[in-house]
């Protein structure tokens, strides 16, 4: 495990070392620029500034939050997070995370 966190409505979210190595930070296929905003992800969770309901699967949202250091000042950094039911509980599981200019012209705002 990378790490976990607790989103805004204190749910855990978790961060696994798969996902994090094999999928975001993947050269060809992930989004390596993202390595330098380890703390912005946590942020993102714990703080967004905005939270969307995905349209694609109704068991993730969408957090953004707004970069403010480094060439992606004024992007937002975009974490997609999928809810389980597990036993007696609601966890969250980072799916992706990269970084966007736009906010989703789609879908609902939650936050």
């Amino acid at each position: 495990m990378i790490f976990s966190v607790k989103d805004y409505r204190d749910i855990i979210v978790n961060l696994s070392e798969t996902t994090w190595y094999d999928k975001i930070l993947d050269l060809i296929f992930g989004h390596p620029e993202v390595r330098a905003y380890s703390k912005e992800i946590r942020s993102a969770i714990s703080q967004p500034d905005f939270v969307f309901k995905s349209v694609r699967d109704q068991r993730s949202k969408l957090f953004f939050r707004k970069l403010t250091r480094n060439f992606f000042s004024d992007y937002y950094l975009l974490v997609v997070v999928k809810y389980v039911k597990e036993i007696g509980r609601t966890v969250g599981y980072i799916s992706t995370v990269f970084i966007t200019d736009k906010l989703p012209n789609k879908g609902k705002r939650l936050l």
